[in-house]
C-alpha cells in the first residue's frame, strides 16, 4: 500500500514534517514565514509516495536510496531498527534513521523532542525515513 503525504521544507531546505492533514500543514506554514530584508519566506512542499523499498543488495558505487517505514501508532523504533539492520547486511556502509510524527511539525527555533513539535495533539502515525548509504 502507497500513502502520500506532502512533506514540507523550511527556506533552508530541513525538513519541517509530513502531513496528511491540510489544517495542520497550513498552521506549520504559518509558524514558518519568516521576513528576511523585506521579502517573505515561506515553506515548500513536495507530495512524497510512502512505499518501503525493496530490501536488496547495496553494492560499492550504488547511489544513496531512501526508504520509508511507517506506523500508524507510536514504537520505540525497533523496528526501524531491524530495518536498518537488514541494509547494513546487504551490503550499505550507513543507515541513517530519521523520526517524525505525521501531522507534527518542527517549530522555528525549538527543538525537534516530541514536547517542542506543533500541530494537533494527536499525530496521524510515525514515519522512519531511512537514508541508506551505499560503500564507495
Amino acid at each position: 500500500m502507497t500513502n502520500k503525504l506532502t512533506c514540507l521544507h523550511n527556506a533552508d531546505g530541513e525538513i519541517v514534517g509530513y502531513f496528511s492533514d491540510h489544517v495542520a500543514e497550513m498552521a506549520a506554514r504559518r509558524e514558518w514565514i519568516v521576513a528576511v530584508k523585506g521579502h517573505i519566506k515561506g515553506c515548500r512542499s513536495t507530495e512524497t509516495a510512502i512505499a518501503a523499498a525493496e530490501l536488496e543488495n547495496v553494492e560499492p558505487g550504488d547511489g544513496d536510496r531512501v526508504d520509508y517505514f511507517q506506523h500508524f501508532a507510536d514504537t520505540t523504533g525497533s523496528e526501524a531498527g531491524c530495518k536498518a539492520a537488514a541494509w547494513l547486511r546487504r551490503g550499505a556502509s550507513s543507515v541513517e534513521v530519521q523520526r517524525f510524527l505525521i501531522n507534527k511539525y518542527r517549530r522555528p527555533g525549538m527543538s525537534a523532542r516530541d514536547s517542542d513539535l506543533g500541530g494537533p495533539v494527536d499525530a496521524a502515525g510515525v514515519l522512519y525515513v531511512l537514508k541508506i548509504k551505499a560503500p564507495r
